[in-house]
């Protein structure tokens, strides 16, 4: 244990362990085991043993401190990595505990009172910068700020929510006819009628030639100027 202990607070950046697992010399075949799990697990990579992959070495030198010492647990597993990677998920949620109980707070009471101070700065700043609001949603200022604070977390939430819909309300974009979109204008009655005149004489001789007025070279009678 301490030698897992010290290399992976090593790989953290810790500082050292206050107090050592193991107080006394212990065994010399026991030490060389382990500096062998040590070495072997340095070219794995400590950054991979949170990550289950753990050297066998490990297994022998627990096996052979048993056999050594005597000091068997109460329930052996049926393998050395299957307890370590139960002992790490157990660790790697405490850890999770505690950054939690520091991020959110740790009880109730705290969490609501950071709730209640979020509320309470949202409120001031609403009061100190106002949005734009119509004259007939005034009326959700109409009160002073010293009061509107003594109300509950609830009404606070609703009053903000309020304030925040009807500034888009007020704010937002007015919808614009579709008319005013158009890019084409209707001709009128006479364009309309010269156009039908135009294809009525062209029509006979466009479905017959590839060019325009059914001649490569049209003479004078047959431009559009004439036509039109």
């Amino acid at each position: 244990m301490d030698a897992i202990d010290g290399n992976v607070r090593t790989y953290l950046c810790l500082p050292p362990r206050p107090s050592l697992w193991q107080r006394g010399p212990g065994n010399r075949s026991v030490y060389a085991a382990v500096q062998r799990a040590v070495a072997a697990q340095a070219l794995i990579g400590w950054e991979n043993f949170f990550l289950g992959f753990v050297s066998p070495h490990w297994e022998y030198a627990q096996k052979l401190y048993w056999e050594i010492s005597g000091d068997y647990p109460a329930r052996i597993p049926r393998s050395w990595t299957e307890g370590l990677l139960s002992a790490l998920w157990e660790c790697s949620h405490e850890i999770w505990l505690h950054r939690n109980s520091l991020r959110h707070r740790a009880t109730a009471a705290e969490q609501a009172s950071k709730l209640r101070a979020r509320l309470e700065t949202l409120v001031t700043d609403r009061y100190l910068y106002r949005p734009h609001l119509e004259d007939r949603y005034r009326w959700l200022f109409g009160i002073p700020l010293t009061t509107r604070l003594k109300e509950g977390n609830r009404a606070l939430q609703v009053w903000l929510t309020s304030v925040s819909n009807l500034s888009s309300i007020t704010t937002g974009l007015t919808q614009t006819d579709l008319r005013q979109h158009a890019t084409f204008q209707r001709l009128s009655e006479a364009s309309l009628g010269r156009l039908r005149r135009l294809h009525h004489v062209t029509g006979h001789v466009t479905s017959k030639s590839k060019f325009a007025l059914g001649h490569p070279h049209p003479s004078s009678t047959q431009t559009l100027t004439t036509l039109w």
